[in-house]
């Protein structure tokens, strides 16, 4: 409902395009040490933001947050987390990916690499719609949590399924004739000469 409050993220990714435009066919040689610092920080950052503030995240003893950590927190928690997530895209980018590499490009993740944006369109809604179906009290708790996440998801995928096969498929398809990239189209075949001695 505010978009200005995730501008940070989107100038991080606006950054890290750019980075990765910079260094597009380019050899990036990087020492051991370097890539492995990289890889601890990404980690370390993104385990603060996931549990900086597990103290405070509790349902059973809940414990207000001071005022000047919120607002640190608030301000850099995204921002510091899209770092993070650069450093995998850069390291996977330019070869240091090593194992994690290898995991996140297996084709099995393409089907639902196609269906994240329509899922994250789908899902908000459906999210939306369910309180206002329930006509009884509703208690929060870790197992209706995670039934309802999974609810969610389940039938945020079949919608995004839909979606995807509805909207996104022909636009790709009119993008595709409309649109001409280097790489795409029919190869001409190549003749070869003979010289007659």
């Amino acid at each position: 409902m505010t978009p200005w409050c995730r501008a940070n993220s989107y100038l991080v990714g606006v950054w890290a395009g750019l980075l990765l435009f910079t260094v597009q066919g380019k050899i990036l040689r990087m020492k051991l040490w370097q890539a492995i610092l990289g890889w601890l920080l990404s980690a370390a950052v993104a385990l603060a933001v996931l549990y900086g503030m597990a103290d405070y995240d509790t349902l059973e003893d809940p414990v207000l947050l001071p005022v000047a950590p919120s607002i640190i927190y608030a301000g850099f928690s995204r921002a510091s987390w899209c770092a993070a997530l650069v450093w995998v895209v850069f390291a996977c980018h330019t070869g240091y990916g090593g194992p994690i590499n290898t995991f996140l490009s297996h084709p099995s993740w393409q089907p639902m690499s196609r269906l994240t944006f329509a899922m994250y369109l789908t899902c908000f809604p459906i999210q939306i719609i369910y309180p206002g179906l329930i006509y009884i009290p509703f208690y929060i708790n870790h197992l209706n949590s995670v039934l309802l996440t999974c609810g969610f998801l389940f039938i945020g995928g079949i919608a995004a399924v839909l979606l995807s096969l509805m909207v996104e498929g022909p636009i790709l398809g009119l993008e595709k004739i409309l649109l001409k990239r280097p790489g795409r189209g029919i190869k001409e075949p190549e003749t070869t000469t003979t010289q007659r001695t």
